[in-house]
């Protein structure tokens, strides 16, 4: 309410659309999907505030007064820069239905593209290949202060591209009698994150840059066989080699 923000708010776009194409042998299915969805934070509120001499509170508190001067500030080492004069406390504790948190929320943007295509080579053997590509960037917002200072919180870019590719071999044998499946599986993820905190001291911002790559292969194979109508007998196995590379 002291913000005039609809907190808790969610607001969600989707699309998705199918394309199959149907010749001869061939049975060929695209699809691709749009996301787009935001929200301006949860209504979170502060009920009670740690001002401890260990707290970062405190340590807030003392860098505005000048009592824990920080180099930045002193050294004058950025042209311009000034220290924050406001301090930290209970102003800001707030009721159920009260928050003075500031610059919070989220956006999400994604979309994926699927192709599945199959060949009927025979009666009895076909290929199929499933391919799959996503990419989703999100944006949070988060203010662990509660409050409008420029101080403990931070802004989350994550950006998400996903790549995957299987090829299966279908068929049956012995009069139908066995239902045979092998297959082969990649995967290819590439994750990159860039975590910015701000604290007094901090001009440039406090930077955590990570990035996960992680690639997996497997090979995969699955045999039915039925003895009788009501006796089968199913046999399968797959191997996989995950790696993941962090820095």
């Amino acid at each position: 309410i002291p913000l005039n923000a609809d907190l808790g708010d969610d607001h969600t776009n989707s699309i998705r659309a199918q394309l199959r194409r149907v010749s001869g042998k061939w049975d060929v299915n695209l699809s691709a999907d749009y996301l787009d969805s935001h929200s301006r934070g949860g209504p979170t509120h502060l009920e009670a505030i740690n001002l401890s001499a260990t707290s970062t509170g405190s340590l807030y508190n003392k860098i505005v007064s000048g009592t824990a001067p920080v180099p930045f500030y002193s050294a004058g080492l950025y042209t311009g820069l000034t220290a924050p004069r406001d301090l930290y406390d209970s102003r800001y504790l707030a009721g159920y239905y009260e928050t003075y948190a500031t610059n919070v929320g989220y956006r999400l943007r994604g979309y994926g593209v699927n192709l599945t295509a199959s060949y009927q080579y025979s009666d009895n053997l076909a290929i199929k290949s499933l391919t799959g590509y996503r990419k989703n960037t999100v944006r949070y917002k988060i203010d662990n202060d509660q409050s409008p200072l420029a101080w403990n919180g931070n802004v989350k870019n994550e950006w998400l591209p996903a790549l995957s590719q299987e090829l299966q071999l279908l068929g049956t044998a012995f009069d139908k009698r066995l239902n045979y499946l092998f297959g082969l599986y990649y995967y290819r993820e590439t994750p990159d994150e860039i975590n910015e905190r701000n604290f007094p001291g901090e001009p440039d911002g406090n930077q955590q840059y990570d990035n996960v790559k992680t690639t997996s292969l497997a090979a995969f194979a699955q045999l039915d066989y039925s003895f009788t109508e009501r006796v089968k007998l199913t046999l399968g196995g797959r191997y996989s080699d995950d790696e993941k590379d962090a820095f």
